[in-house]
């Protein structure tokens, strides 16, 4: 199974115990492509290295790679870049997702305009100022992978002024709140117009006694009051006749 990608050779075996000058030598390898013989457990790795890395500590690291990942034999193959690999938004995309995770997304829909030695990527998403922390890097793995200097630059749409946008936003809420409260008008002067209806009708009768025995209980003058007050309020309320 073979495989072409570029990745630090420490980020796919992080799980390799190195120190001192294989450390040192793995830091500067990136590997380009991966062929694994799964039935052998051999894998052969195209790698670059800086140009004076010496054989014999190159034969270690293999040593030491195949011993932390149980392999019969690990082999570091370096590729001398030649500067006529064709540069990919793909694979700058790849570089910076690498780098920082979340410019994945960032770099969705983006273009690639190149000119010379110029690179120049145009963020559809924003996030420039995110992505700007990693430019270096990515030059270095297009010097490592492709021999070439570059200098990357990333642009994105112009943002609007803070009070352009402000005083935008402000003006689409008062044509919206202007809006429906013309829509309201015609509403509220035909409630206005309507007839209004007494909501409350009383209707009253004279007390009367359940038991007519205890009639001998009201004196004459409790039933001058009781009878009083109620002609009163029919005269006040023609509407309980009415009922």
């Amino acid at each position: 199974m073979s495989t072409e990608f570029c990745i630090p050779l420490l980020q796919m075996f992080s799980l390799c115990p190195l120190e001192g000058k294989l450390l040192a030598l793995a830091e500067k390898c990136t590997i380009l492509k991966v062929d694994l013989n799964e039935e052998k457990a051999e894998i052969l790795l195209d790698v670059t290295l800086e140009p004076s890395a010496d054989d014999t500590w190159l034969r270690e690291l293999e040593q030491a790679l195949a011993l932390a990942y149980q392999m019969n034999k690990v082999t570091l193959r370096p590729v001398i870049p030649d500067g006529k690999g064709e540069l990919t938004l793909s694979w700058l995309r790849e570089q910076f997702s690498q780098l920082f995770p979340p410019a994945h997304g960032l770099l969705s829909g983006a273009e690639l305009e190149e000119e010379g030695d110029k690179l120049t990527l145009q963020l559809k998403n924003g996030g420039a100022d995110m992505l700007e922390p990693f430019v270096r890097r990515v030059e270095s793995r297009v010097h490592e992978l492709y021999g070439r200097i570059v200098r990357l630059r990333l642009t994105e749409p112009k943002r609007p002024d803070d009070a352009e946008e402000l005083f935008r936003q402000t003006e689409q809420l008062r044509t919206k709140t202007y809006t429906a409260a013309v829509q309201q008008r015609p509403k509220a002067a035909a409630a206005a117009r309507a007839p209004q209806k007494n909501s409350v009708s009383v209707t009253m009768s004279p007390p009367s006694l359940a038991n007519p025995s205890e009639a001998s209980r009201w004196t004459l003058a409790s039933w001058t009051l009781i009878w009083a007050a109620w002609s009163s309020m029919v005269r006040c309320s023609p509407s309980i006749i009415r009922n």
